[in-house]
């Protein structure tokens, strides 16, 4: 490759390479750490009813650029489960996205809201036999080290029904 080109693609790069997270993104730094978690799932089209516990670990993807939540968690019948969600804030549409990846198939995409004291994501999940739902988490700190997790589902996006409920606690 000639120097010359090489040397004009490096210097139109640096730019890129020197951008810095922006203060929407420093939002999400609420949801760092490792905590524990425990609750409750009610039956749904979603799931069957169960218990779970784990374990939720948020950090940085390097450059800071985006939130890695972790969840590793175990239902009432030992069954293991771990996911990953990706939030981030995308500087063109001037807002907060998701993605989540788990086991069981109901990988999406998110919009995420932050209102006065919670952080709030919907999810379109894919169909569930043949069925589009859509899934609603909020996430609210209630002091430094403990927050709740209310989930909730609809049908039509207006009509919401709980099914998930747990408390972390932030482990130290």
């Amino acid at each position: 490759m000639n120097k010359s080109i090489l040397v004009s693609l490096l210097l139109s790069a640096a730019p890129l390479l020197a951008q810095t997270p922006t203060a929407e993104t420093q939002k999400l730094e609420a949801f760092l750490g490792t905590w524990t978690t425990e609750g409750a799932s009610d039956a749904s089209p979603l799931g069957p009813a169960s218990r779970h516990a784990g374990i939720v670990r948020g950090e940085w993807c390097p450059g800071g650029f985006a939130l890695l939540r972790y969840e590793d968690s175990k239902d009432g019948s030992g069954k293991t489960e771990r996911s990953l969600l990706i939030f981030y804030y995308d500087t063109a549409s001037k807002s907060y996205q998701g993605f989540a990846i788990n086991p069981s198939g109901q990988n999406g995409t998110a919009t995420v809201s932050f209102g006065a004291d919670a952080m709030t994501w919907t999810w379109d999940i894919p169909p569930i036999q043949g069925k589009r739902y859509l899934y609603r988490g909020t996430l609210k700190p209630l002091s430094a080290d403990v927050r709740d997790y209310i989930g909730e589902y609809s049908e039509d996006g207006k009509t919401w029904k709980v099914i998930d409920r747990s408390k972390d606690s932030r482990k130290k």
